[in-house]
């Protein structure tokens, strides 16, 4: 039996077995519940729906993160390709140029590589990082959406 069939049975024998008087206080009583039930009930279901669109929402602003770093690593590599070209222009032979000139422009621009591969290891530690909040803001609706 359910929950609400076995109520309905212990309200319905306590009430036949009381004074008139009794009887309506029961039903008000049961009446009363029921209400506070259905409240409870409706708050509750309120609360998990806000929670699914609060974790629905961060899901969306971590995707639109996501495609903005890709794209910013995209250009950051782009720009290592550009710059190591430059680095393979410097190292051949120029005319009028001494060999610590050169040196000291191929450590320049090695400089400039190495301040770019910082920057995209540190883009795509922050991808890495914003993969795994979305994993676990996804995992957390889906477990709100099963309980609804």
């Amino acid at each position: 039996m359910t929950g609400k069939t076995v109520l309905f049975l212990i309200v319905l024998f306590a009430v036949s077995a009381c004074t008139p008087a009794q009887q309506e206080s029961l039903i008000k009583s049961a009446e009363q519940n029921a209400l506070n039930d259905s409240l409870r009930r409706k708050a509750e279901m309120k609360v998990l729906k806000d929670r699914i669109q609060a974790f629905s929402d961060s899901v969306i602003s971590i995707e639109k993160e996501i495609d903005s770093v890709s794209v910013a690593i995209g250009l950051a590599k782009a720009e290592y390709q550009v710059q190591n070209d430059q680095l393979e222009k410097i190292k051949k032979f120029k005319l009028l140029r001494s060999k610590d000139e050169r040196e000291q422009q191929i450590r320049s621009q090695s400089d400039v590589l190495y301040a770019i591969e910082k920057h995209i290891s540190a883009l795509e530690y922050q991808l890495v990082n914003l993969q795994v909040r979305l994993d676990y803001f996804k995992s957390e609706m889906n477990k709100s959406s099963l309980i609804n």
